[in-house]
């Protein structure tokens, strides 16, 4: 599907969600909220978050009366809540459309800066945002995203963690906000017996966690085996997600750098739940 093709189906999709929640806004505005919207989502799929180069397309194809770019960003960042209900609604409706209720959970980790530059950071301060990238053994600062996808890798939930957190304390950073009878595979990072046993008894959610070898509550060797098999879908979701971002995310405030992170979530999720 072209771009165009792109930008029209994600249109239709936001405006019909913004109706259904009864959204409002002034009636003398020539660009509404649906197509600011669209424009971030497109910024952060087709255009590596460059805000500015997304507005000159949809200046030229689509609203010749499009926002200044100052204006835009004023806009989208008052429309930050917005997006994550709407984020939030889609994630409910991708729930309701997988019956067989399996998700996974795991984290990737997202610096702000290079270490060397740590001193000189604008963006955070503090060692809770300095964390420890196992599987490329090397050091970052920043935050890890806490991701809960279906089955088939869309994102329906997620979260900012400081980098230094472990990835257990994202299980009280997530809504998981799931049907009776789900079934959440994670890996043995976010081992917690008593979690478990709550979701379990309260929620009927059960939580596959992968177990270490000296475990208290070992698997058989059948379900480690299923449970590696399928978080392997999740680590194809972040390195999807994560193509799409620039060398580095530029952002002025925390506030713009987690959007724009959110914005590139939210993205592949809609371009993945429209299969563009």
């Amino acid at each position: 599907m072209t771009l165009n093709d792109s930008t029209i189906a994600i249109y239709i999709v936001l405006d019909d969600l913004l109706q259904s929640l009864s959204h409002k806004e002034p009636k003398q505005r020539q660009v509404n909220d649906a197509l600011v919207l669209t424009t971030s989502l497109i910024a952060s799929w087709y255009f590596g978050g460059n805000y500015v180069s997304a507005l000159g397309y949809m200046r030229a194809h689509h609203c010749p009366r499009m926002l200044s770019p100052s204006r835009f960003n004023r806009r989208l960042h008052h429309l930050a809540p917005v997006s994550e209900l709407l984020f939030s609604l889609l994630g409910t409706v991708l729930k309701d459309y997988n019956p067989r209720k399996r998700y996974i959970l795991d984290t990737f980790p997202l610096k702000v800066c290079h270490n060397i530059r740590i001193s000189r950071c604008r963006l955070l301060q503090g060692e809770a945002f300095r964390g420890k990238n196992a599987s490329k053994r090397e050091y970052f600062y920043g935050y890890k995203i806490a991701v809960l996808t279906d089955e088939n890798g869309i994102p329906v939930e997620l979260a900012f963690i400081p980098g230094s957190y472990s990835d257990v304390s994202a299980l009280k950073r997530m809504d998981f906000d799931l049907p009776a009878g789900s079934i959440v595979w994670q890996d043995s990072g976010f081992t917690d017996y008593e979690w478990e046993d709550h979701y379990l008894a309260q929620e009927k959610i059960a939580f596959m966690t992968q177990r270490r070898k000296r475990s208290k509550r070992g698997r058989t060797w059948g379900q480690q085996l299923a449970i590696k098999e399928n978080r392997r879908r999740i680590e194809t979701t972040f390195s999807e997600i994560t193509a799409r971002f620039t060398k580095k995310i530029h952002a002025v405030t925390i506030k713009g750098f987690q959007l724009k992170v959110f914005l590139a979530v939210f993205a592949y999720t809609i371009f993945r739940f429209l299969n563009l």
